[in-house]
């Protein structure tokens, strides 16, 4: 299959996000680029997303959350590469950043989507590879997305995830039975 087609509508549901290539000019390799938006496609509670070169994945996801409406979810895995990326590790009081300024492959994305004040909140992280093969991992502060990103995402319909400040800890933590519509 090639990567440029149109995806097409399933029989089974025919929920379908940005179908048509987008035609511009050719890179290096001689392909035409993919998509400029995020393609995603869904069957019952999963869908499967792909982003593109240069989106800034939390406002991928973000967007897609927000466009499809879940308020509760879990982002099963993700695949492809980081063009450039932020990893955190908690200290016990703050997130001390570690920043990949170079392209790494992710062999391994997950996490949960809630809502906070009415907007997605998401919780992300992951594991990449750079090219010494050595692996960089942990909370995903940021990323920029490399080539592509392969994601699937489970949603939870009727449910409502919520993730409010637990002063004990200095965190938003995810509460998966908010009072009231998260």
């Amino acid at each position: 299959m090639r990567l440029n087609t149109p995806v097409r509508r399933t029989a089974r549901d025919k929920t379908l996000l940005n179908s048509v290539t987008k035609v511009g000019p050719r890179n290096p390799l001689g392909r035409r680029p993919l998509h400029e938006a995020m393609q995603a496609v869904r069957d019952g509670s999963r869908w499967v997303l792909r982003l593109d070169d240069g989106q800034d994945l939390f406002e991928a996801l973000s967007e897609f959350a927000l466009r499809e409406d879940v308020r509760a979810g879990a982002v099963v895995f993700g695949v492809g590469m980081f063009r450039s990326a932020t990893f955190g590790y908690w200290d016990g009081t703050q997130y001390r950043p570690h920043d990949l300024s170079v392209p790494h492959e992710v062999v391994a994305l997950h996490g949960t989507i809630a809502r906070q004040d009415g907007v997605p909140s998401l919780h992300l992280h992951g594991a990449v590879a750079g090219p010494d093969h050595r692996l960089v991992g942990g909370h995903l502060l940021r990323a920029k997305v490399g080539m592509l990103q392969e994601v699937m995402v489970e949603v939870f319909p009727g449910r409502s995830f919520g993730r409010p400040m637990v002063e004990s800890y200095g965190l938003k933590m995810l509460d998966l039975e908010p009072p009231g519509d998260a």
